[in-house]
């Protein structure tokens, strides 16, 4: 159990925190020991929701990372909430867009690594490269 906790801080890039105590963390590293915590029971689904809210950028990159890391070196699925839509391209492989507990558009992939080029009447319109062309899709 020991070995699994260290392993965890050390994914989340808090080796030697073993023995803080909560009050002694920044919102940041609070956030990555919930992280780490979870990562510590091995789940084949990592459940995140607003896992960046309420945190400043430096950490926000930080947990960015960690997300990647999660996903790519121990190959975890990991499901998040977010209201950041340029996170949400950045990190997801597929984005779920959701009004009123219902979903409004599921973007293909090709999309997804697509750029945001303007917003209008609350509607975000991207760009993507296909045969050659520029398509846009809102």
């Amino acid at each position: 159990q020991k070995n699994r906790i260290r392993s965890a801080l050390s994914m989340v890039g808090l080796s030697g925190f073993e023995n803080k105590k909560a009050n002694q963390l920044s919102g940041g590293e609070a956030q990555r020991v919930v992280i780490a915590r979870a990562l510590v029971i091995e789940p084949e689904v990592l459940f995140l929701d607003e896992y960046t809210a309420n945190i400043d950028q430096n950490h926000v990159d930080v947990v960015e990372r960690i997300i990647k890391k999660i996903m790519e070196e121990i190959r975890t699925t990991v499901i998040f909430t977010t209201h950041d839509l340029s996170q949400a391209y950045r990190l997801a492989d597929e984005v779920i867009s959701l009004f009123d507990g219902k979903i409004i558009k599921q973007i293909p992939e090709n999309l997804l690594r697509g750029e945001i080029i303007k917003e209008k009447d609350g509607l975000e319109w991207f760009k993507t490269v296909e045969n050659s062309g520029v398509k846009y899709l809102y």
